[in-house]
């Protein structure tokens, strides 16, 4: 008598879970979803809630549509940390110097920018009476340090170095047109602030700035904490000029 043939035991079909593709939030869209998260003052102490809209999952989907990484970025300070510098604001000046600018050139004049405008906010600071506690020796040492990192120096000796040369000639040649340059981005910042701010408040405006300018905003919320300064610096009334827009 033949055994009966016994049923194969088959393994189940392993069935994969695919995330599903959100689609692409338009920029309205954005600014709609945000609004909804936070409906209430943006403007407070601290930028508390700036920041935590920068860290939100909405924002962050927004800008990983917008600003595609081969690495994915998990955080606001990761995008930043990533994006491609504007070439079109750096370009013009480096093209003083150097003939045909690279990506790296913009790259580190780039870095040297951001440091440098951390610095003027506390000389904004002493020469406003601000914080007390704080001299133009930490302006002094920022911009040193900035100077002393081993990329920047090597940039620097690469495109400035010259034996003959002494420091103070190479302050006059470079270092006096860079400190204008890194002023005069923080007035078109200012005005750009102050158009949105006029357009759709200063509330939402901080929304469209968060959408329209990321690394604007990621600047903004590394250099200041007192909202009240923040608005005296966007309104031009700390440049060397005074009120920069009078109409304000």
């Amino acid at each position: 008598m033949m055994k009966p043939v016994e049923e194969e035991t088959l393994n189940p079909v392993e069935t994969l879970t695919l995330e599903p593709i959100l689609p692409k939030l338009t920029v309205e869209e954005t600014f709609t979803e945000l609004r909804k998260s936070f409906p209430n003052r943006i403007l407070d102490r601290e930028f508390r809630t700036l920041r935590e809209l920068t860290a939100s999952g909405t924002y962050l989907r927004f800008l990983s549509q917008e600003y595609p990484a081969e690495e994915p970025f998990e955080t606001f300070d990761a995008f930043l940390e990533t994006a491609e510098p504007d070439s079109g604001r750096y370009t013009p000046f480096l093209m003083e110097f150097i003939e045909h600018p690279t990506a790296k050139d913009v790259a580190i004049i780039h870095h040297m920018t951001r440091v440098y405008r951390t610095a003027n906010v506390i000389q904004w600071h002493v020469f406003h009476g601000r914080d007390a506690g704080v001299g133009l020796d930490a302006v002094l040492e920022r911009k040193v340090s900035v100077v002393d990192e081993p990329d920047v120096k090597a940039w620097l000796e690469a495109h400035f170095d010259d034996p003959n040369q002494d420091a103070k000639v190479l302050g006059q040649m470079f270092f006096m047109p860079f400190e204008e340059f890194v002023l005069e981005t923080e007035k078109a910042d200012a005005l750009r602030i102050k158009e949105l701010f006029d357009e759709h408040g200063r509330d939402a405006g901080l929304i469209w700035l968060a959408i329209l300018e990321p690394a604007l905003t990621g600047q903004i919320l590394n250099d200041f904490t007192d909202t009240d300064f923040f608005l005296r610096w966007s309104e031009g009334a700390l440049f060397p000029e005074g009120n920069l827009f009078p109409a304000f």
